[in-house]
């Protein structure tokens, strides 16, 4: 009886090491599953797809700023213009004024 169990003690021993060489062998053989892989390329296309557009909008926006401070500049330039003609033509009434004397008789307190 002894040598039995001895016997079945050795099978159950080589049976759970032959589960672990199983599955040592099956984990050192995993493979990722090809719908994972298609999920990673599909997730990673999405990522660079947002930073492409974002990058595009980014320069998009930047320029579009740029081109308002032009027309910025380019607005207050014309309206300076036009107060230095306002202001050359109160200069100029005033002196024809003060030339025909008309000027300080308006204006004597």
């Amino acid at each position: 009886m002894h040598s039995m169990s001895s016997t079945s003690g050795e099978g159950s021993s080589q049976s759970v090491d032959g589960i672990i060489r199983d599955f040592k062998r099956k984990i050192n053989e995993r493979q990722t599953p090809k719908a994972l892989i298609i999920l990673n390329r599909l997730i990673i296309l999405i990522i660079m797809g947002t930073i492409l557009l974002t990058a595009v909008d980014y320069l998009r926006l930047d320029k579009e700023i740029e081109d308002l401070s032009g027309e910025n500049e380019h607005n207050l330039n014309s309206e300076r213009r036009t107060l230095e003609f306002t202001e050359l033509a109160v200069n100029s009434r005033s002196w024809l004024n003060a030339g025909l004397g008309i000027e300080f008789d308006l204006y004597d307190m």
